[in-house]
C-alpha cells in the first residue's frame, strides 16, 4: 500500500526548482540485531522520486529514481536529487528522551535547521520535531558539508524533511531515516 497521508510542499520555496514528488510503500517488519535483540522497522520504503517541470536534464514527471518497486537506501554522502536527501539521522543516541515523542514517527515531517555555531562543524543541521521542542540528531556531516552551502546560498536557516522509517528496539527508537530538501519544494505522492 503506498503512503496516502499528504505531506505538504515546503511553505517557502527560494530555490525556484520544479516541485519533487516522493513514493514509498508501508513497510513494518522486525529483525533480529547484532546483539540478538529484536528490531521494530515501522514507516515506509522509498521506491521513487519525480521532479515536476523541467532542469538540468530532467523533464516533466521525471523520475530520477526508480526500479520498478525497488528500495531506495538512504545515503549519508550523496544526494538523492538535485537539493534533495535521504540520509540516516546522526547522533540519534545521544538525544535521550526527545528522539521517543511522537513527532518522530514515520510520516511526521521535521525541521532541518542550520547550526552555523556549531563548534565541532560549521555546516552542522540539526534535525527538530515540527514544534522545534525536540532534536532527534543531526543530518550526517558528509550530507550537511552539501546542503549546508545550498542553505546559505538560497538564504535559509530552516527547511523541510519527513521521517521515512524508524527502528527500535525494547520500544525506543534507535534510528531514524529522513528524506528533506535544501529548499527545494516536495510533497509525498500517492
Amino acid at each position: 500500500m503506498i503512503w496516502n497521508r499528504k505531506i505538504p510542499d515546503v511553505s517557502e520555496d527560494k530555490t525556484n526548482l520544479p516541485r519533487a514528488t516522493l513514493r514509498f510503500v508501508d513497510d513494518t517488519h522486525t529483525f533480529v540485531g547484532q546483539e540478538g535483540a529484536e528490531v521494530q522497522v515501522e514507516g515506509g520504503r522509498l521506491y521513487e522520486v519525480t521532479v515536476h517541470g523541467s532542469e538540468m536534464g530532467h523533464s516533466v514527471g521525471d523520475v530520477i529514481h526508480a526500479d520498478n518497486i525497488a528500495e531506495l537506501y538512504p545515503d549519508d554522502s550523496e544526494p538523492a536529487g538535485e537539493q534533495l536527501f535521504f540520509f540516516k539521522v546522526a547522533g540519534v543516541g545521544h538525544h535521550g528522551t526527545g528522539t521517543q515523542t511522537p513527532g518522530f514517527a514515520p510520516k511526521h515531517k521535521v525541521l532541518l535547521l542550520r547550526e552555523p555555531t556549531n563548534n565541532a562543524d560549521r555546516n552542522a543541521i540539526k534535525v527538530v520535531d515540527e514544534t522545534r521542542t525536540h532534536q532527534c540528531g543531526y543530518v550526517p556531516a558528509g550530507i550537511a558539508a552539501i546542503m549546508a552551502p545550498l542553505m546559505d546560498r538560497a538564504g535559509l536557516t530552516g527547511t523541510l524533511g519527513v521521517v521515512i522509517r524508524t527502528y527500535s528496539t525494547g520500544g525506543r527508537r534507535i534510528a531514524l531515516e529522513v528524506f528533506g530538501s535544501a529548499g527545494r519544494p516536495f510533497a509525498i505522492g500517492d
